[in-house]
């Protein structure tokens, strides 16, 4: 099996279901049909949902800990997670009650497969968009019919995301050393008549080593309009004399921040024209493949 880099975004216990062995293969699905309910409850289906999201979630969870370097382990629980989710498929197309929800039940367990594909063909797009459909159709499932309980496993696997993976959505500028998110947009004039969009931001150090705000925004991306690389400007004096917040993010922004700390920065560059969307793309500094872009639109008084 190909190695499988997982960029983005962007664990879990199983609840899986199990299918009974036999020596004889006739008598085997004999059984196995025979045992199907086909008037499942609406906690029955919810079984099956969690059932389909946690078999997905345990090979999802090597890839997200970077853990697939074990061939073995993953191939294991795909072939696993494969088996779980085609016995749900075939349970859920017998049962004659609660069709709506059964239907979407089998949507999601489609997904849920190709999200499995994703993984063993190495495909890293595929992989992202499939898992970004699971956790909106989970999302719409459990707001409608489970009283907005989603399995612990997805809710594991995104918080673990949340705060390890490195990607840049959103506000957010995420890595497990640091966290950047930016909360404050403003555009002012400059001493020579431009204008400079002002970008405060907070930056929480996760790492065990002081980090410098300027330095990492700086190593992991660029501000553009369009293909014009924004540079670094400074609003004009009279408004820096009159907002000594200003001078004060700023320092930090230059300044290293202690393991465990957040503070708040800014900064300050000059448009190349007032409408354009600024747009920060993300990228990794060790290999430069892109992590995400954030994007910040602008408004005209």
């Amino acid at each position: 099996m190909r190695k499988f880099t997982l960029i983005i975004f962007l664990i879990g216990a199983t609840l899986g279901l199990t299918a009974c062995q036999s020596h004889n293969p006739t008598n085997n699905q004999a059984a196995q049909t025979s045992s199907i309910n086909h008037t499942m409850s609406t906690y029955d289906l919810q079984h099956q949902y969690v059932a389909i999201t946690d078999a997905v979630m345990k090979p999802v969870s090597l890839v997200n800990q970077h853990q697939q370097n074990d061939d073995k382990q993953l191939k294991d629980d795909l072939d696993s997670a494969t088996q779980k989710i085609d016995q749900a498929k075939s349970e859920l197309k017998q049962n004659k009650t609660h069709q709506q929800l059964t239907q979407a039940l089998l949507v999601y367990r489609k997904t849920a497969a190709n999200l499995l594909t994703a993984i063993k063909d190495s495909d890293n797009n595929a992989y992202s968009r499939q898992f970004i459909s699971l956790d909106r159709q989970a999302a719409k499932l459990a707001k409608k019919y489970f009283n907005n309980h989603r399995p612990d496993s997805l809710e594991k696997v995104l918080k673990y995301q949340a705060e390890n993976n490195t990607y840049a959505s959103g506000n957010v500028l995420n890595t497990k050393k640091f966290q950047i998110k930016f909360n404050k947009v403003q555009i002012v004039g400059t001493d020579d008549n431009q204008r400079v969009i002002l970008l405060t931001y907070t930056f929480h150090n996760k790492s065990d080593t002081p980090l410098t705000p300027a330095t990492i925004l700086n190593d992991y991306g660029e501000f553009k309009q369009d293909t014009t690389t924004l540079q670094e400007g400074e609003p004009a004096t009279s408004y820096q004399q009159s907002n000594p917040d200003y001078t004060t993010a700023q320092q930090q922004a230059q300044q290293a921040v202690a393991p465990g700390e957040t503070a708040t920065a800014i900064i300050g560059l000059t448009l190349k024209d007032k409408t354009t969307t600024v747009d920060y793309n993300g990228i990794t500094p060790k290999n430069q493949q892109p992590i995400g872009t954030i994007s910040i639109k602008l408004t005209t008084s």
